[in-house]
């Protein structure tokens, strides 16, 4: 080795170390949220509160449960998360700011229609806030990987989305070979006065498809909207679903008693369908179950009951 060789090399070793060493410093937990902000955080997230049920169902089922030290008063599953303080309830003006100061969280994790307007309140507070996108299947699977590297389970949230999209496509793909013909035309009930339903972007106007069926307003693009029952009357949906917290005002005696509605297929079928209020309306990994459910009603002879 020539002598300006043995000098350089020497003087080459601290920087190599120090390469070396950011190389193989651990990734900080990142996340780059709906509203756009990047959540870095120093270490994974310890300490978690949670804003809506939703975000609790997919917190636990991403493997960050025992790290979820707060929740809101609506957040009911899994059974664990009911004896959790509560920070609130769901709508940005219920939220305790001192409860949750009191919980000395790292990270607080909302959803993104609801909570993404807080972010200056939350960051006042000196706490990150994380919003997380939940319009679509495909979002809830990013949200089970997303809140799993944060808190350090990143393996966890890829198997939990995984075995969750399983799940979902062996529906989906059953149902896509239903001529369609054979798919019933449904109409999903969100309230009765004004009359509501849920559009085709909403994840229960996506389930209504995944499991072989119609929505009965197709082309609407709101995720609410509002309907006549002139309207419903006209399409003559085959099936009439709501969530179970509805029941009180769809039993057949009432929905016949609708001016006009006796005429209608599923009402003299009676093929009225209630599903799980919990399961169909949150975007969370109990998704899957709502769907399995929605397609043994909608299709009994190629999904049979499971239970």
């Amino acid at each position: 080795m020539s002598r300006t060789r043995s000098l350089f090399v020497p003087a080459l070793m601290p920087i190599l170390i120090l390469v070396s060493a950011v190389a193989c410093a651990p990734r900080l937990p990142s996340f780059v949220d709906a509203s756009g902000a990047n959540v870095t955080l120093a270490s994974p997230a310890a300490r978690i509160v949670s804003l809506s049920p939703a975000v609790t169902e997919i917190l636990f089922a991403s493997g960050a449960g025992p790290r979820v030290v707060g929740v809101t008063t609506w957040c009911n599953y899994p059974p664990e998360a009911a004896s959790l303080p509560k920070v609130g309830e769901f709508s940005p003006d219920t939220v305790n700011m001192e409860a949750i100061i009191a919980l000395t969280p790292d990270l607080v994790v909302g959803e993104t229609t609801v909570h993404a307007g807080m972010a200056g309140r939350f960051a006042r507070a000196g706490f990150r806030l994380l919003v997380l996108k939940l319009d679509s299947v495909d979002d809830i699977y990013a949200a089970l990987r997303a809140t799993a590297a944060l808190s350090g389970n990143a393996a966890s949230g890829e198997a939990a989305a995984a075995s969750m999209k399983k799940r979902i496509d062996a529906v989906a793909d059953k149902a896509a070979k239903i001529p369609s013909d054979r798919k019933p035309v449904v109409f999903y009930e969100v309230w009765d006065d004004p009359l509501m339903t849920a559009g085709p972007r909403t994840v229960i106007g996506m389930l209504i498809e995944m499991a072989g069926g119609r929505n009965c307003f197709p082309e609407l693009t709101q995720d609410w909207p509002v309907v006549s029952a002139e309207q419903l009357i006209e399409r003559n949906p085959s099936v009439f679903m709501s969530a179970k917290d509805h029941a009180d005002k769809v039993v057949t005696e009432q929905l016949a008693s609708r001016p006009g509605w006796s005429s209608v297929d599923a009402i003299i079928s009676g093929r009225i369908y209630l599903l799980d209020s919990d399961i169909v309306s949150r975007p969370g990994p109990r998704i899957a179950d709502a769907l399995e459910g929605m397609a043994e009603l909608l299709h009994p002879e190629i999904f049979p009951a499971s239970k």
